[in-house]
């Protein structure tokens, strides 16, 4: 299976949100061996559900409570989530660890989204490029630890070097991207995780995508800005998938 998505942020405006989604539904029914997936901001969640309906396209949730049984305002429950039938649930993106996301709190939200049979997108990476594969093998194993003790529910890794996403980032080579993600394949399987699925995200677009997804390590792409409209949605993708 390939995996094609893309988490949007919260200036990307209610009709871009439902143009992406009927353009994914398009896609799905012509491309099987694909999972497509949006991760809309929150208020969009239920609507992007109802439009895709029955198609193959997962719609989740960017974020998650640590607390399940807690009462804060603003945090959104992994009960909650279930109830709405989120198909994923993002964890551990550089924008949310730069806030209030540390290690133990991601650990927490795994637990919180495991009870509830919860699909989950980890998304782990190193702040500075580093050519060195031990230190950076030490962060992903760091970034890793929380899945030892999942169980119930399926697991994704994004793997999103910090330097290479947002709009000052710097698209990575694919020899780098490569070599990470064997490293962190590695691991899983130290892990006894061989099941999880491994996708790259860092700047990646139109003309840079297919060196991405052709790496034998590499089980799909999770694209930033490139795919926050329908015609970039689908030319990203189409540039990407040779299957």
């Amino acid at each position: 299976m390939f995996y094609f998505g893309t988490n949007t942020k919260q200036g990307l405006d209610r009709v871009s949100h439902r143009s992406i989604s009927t353009r994914a539904c398009e896609l799905s029914t012509q491309y099987q061996g694909v999972q497509f997936f949006i991760l809309p901001t929150a208020p969009l969640v239920l609507e992007i559900k109802s439009i895709v309906g029955k198609n193959r396209v997962w719609v989740g949730s960017q974020s998650v409570s640590a607390m399940n049984q807690g009462n804060t305002t603003g945090e959104i429950s992994a009960s909650t989530l279930k109830e709405i039938q989120s198909d994923l649930v993002m964890v551990g993106h550089a924008e949310r660890r730069a806030l209030d996301e540390d290690d133990i709190t991601i650990a927490r939200k795994l637990i919180e989204l495991d009870a509830e049979k919860l699909r989950v997108l980890l998304c782990i990476g190193e702040r500075d490029r580093n050519e060195s594969k031990n230190q950076r093998e030490e962060v992903f194993q760091n970034q890793l630890k929380p899945i030892k003790n999942i169980e119930r529910s399926e697991i994704l890794i994004a793997y999103e070097p910090v330097w290479a996403i947002g709009s000052q980032g710097i698209p990575a080579d694919a020899d780098y991207v490569g070599q990470s993600l064997e490293i962190i394949k590695k691991i899983l399987s130290d892990l006894g995780r061989i099941d999880v699925s491994v996708l790259y995200g860092g700047s990646v677009n139109s003309k840079n995508a297919l060196s991405y997804s052709q790496l034998d390590t590499c089980d799909g792409l999770f694209v930033g800005r490139s795919a926050w409209s329908a015609d970039g949605f689908e030319e990203v993708f189409k540039t990407s998938y040779s299957g």
